[in-house]
């Protein structure tokens, strides 16, 4: 009799193990469409890197329906956007920052962006990567998750309107070259832009 309860017992938890195994999908293939923007700077003296800043993140396509009115809104407002595609947004960075006068220190962060409930505030978020790992956190599932990860800095991000579209989303760290401690973070995507004051501490 205990032989084939044990036996019953077995096949129920394979059972049961196969069923919950069922309901994982694996979704393969290689991240297309992926840009880049960084800083390097180049000490010709010495013959080596001195410092370097950059963002690797995904390029959604604008679609014309994001165009009517009242669809950014929707799609944003008092929302976590991942800015990006696919795989997370990040930045990696081996000098300390300030971006919209926040201290970024030294390190790599996934990216995402903020607006805030009433739309007046839009943020760039710098989470913890090691939170979004150990929660097992795709970039898609930035908003309803956020809770789960940790924000360990949050810098705030001008908006603005423009009249050309920006088909595939573009990032850009753009540097002054009379001044190498400066630059400016920009996000343009269809019709808007987000910006912010980059400082490096050499």
């Amino acid at each position: 009799m205990g032989y084939v309860v044990s036996t019953l017992a077995l096949v129920f938890y394979c059972v049961s193990l196969a069923q919950a195994q069922s309901d994982v999908r694996a979704f393969p293939g290689n991240v297309h469409n992926r840009g880049e923007t960084r800083i390097l700077f180049w000490n010709g003296v010495a013959g080596k890197a001195a410092a370097e800043v950059a963002i690797s993140y995904g390029r959604p396509l604008w679609k014309n329906e994001y165009n009517t009115a009242g669809a950014l809104d929707q799609m944003t407002k008092g929302k976590t956007w991942r800015a990006g595609k696919n795989f997370w947004t990040f930045l990696d960075t081996n000098i300390p920052l300030k971006i919209g006068g926040t201290d970024i220190p030294v390190g790599m962060y996934y990216l995402v962006v903020q607006r805030s409930a009433d739309g007046n505030d839009w943020s760039l978020a710098f989470i913890d990567p090691a939170s979004a790992r150990r929660n097992r956190i795709d970039a898609a599932e930035a908003d309803r998750r956020i809770g789960e990860m940790t924000i360990q800095h949050s810098a705030p991000l001008m908006f603005k309107s423009r009249n050309d579209i920006t088909r595939l989303l573009e990032m850009e760290i753009a540097g002054y070259p009379n001044d190498l401690s400066k630059a400016t973070f920009v996000i343009k995507w269809g019709k808007f832009e987000l910006s912010g004051p980059v400082e490096a501490t050499m």
